[in-house]
């Protein structure tokens, strides 16, 4: 199926920069998200919804290019960037383990993407899946 005409397409999602090949409005190129996000409010009226519809399918390209990185890694993940979040709700939710609830939340993150929380409090521990 084709895009109707003067509509922009997205060539390329880059889920790891933010960014999207963009060709047919303006010149074609790598745009990030957040600056389309950015010219769909200041340009003039006629070009908003269009560039707001771009920003739009752009998020939904690289959120499909993330899921599409993490599916390829399935059950190879080694967690490269880790941070200590305060406790938010219950991480395994077939093992749930309530005496590892209310302290910390330890979040960890693979070089495709997928993240794995784990609760921590009292030296008990309860560890959800890499999604």
């Amino acid at each position: 199926m084709n895009a109707p005409k003067n509509t922009p397409i997205i060539k390329d999602a880059n889920w790891r920069s933010g960014t999207v090949y963009v060709d047919g409005v303006g010149k074609p190129g790598r745009i990030s998200v957040r600056e389309l996000e950015e010219v769909a409010k200041t340009t003039d009226a006629d070009l908003r919804p269009v560039y707001a519809d771009l920003a739009e399918r752009s998020k939904t390209a690289i959120e499909a290019e993330r899921r599409r990185s993490i599916a390829q890694h399935r059950g190879q993940h080694t967690a490269s960037r880790r941070e200590e979040w305060g406790y938010v709700t219950c991480v395994a939710i077939h093992d749930c383990n309530p005496v590892a609830h209310g302290n910390i939340v330890v979040v960890e993150e693979c070089q495709c993407g997928a993240e794995r929380h784990t609760n921590r409090n009292s030296g008990q521990s309860e560890q959800g899946q890499w999604s």
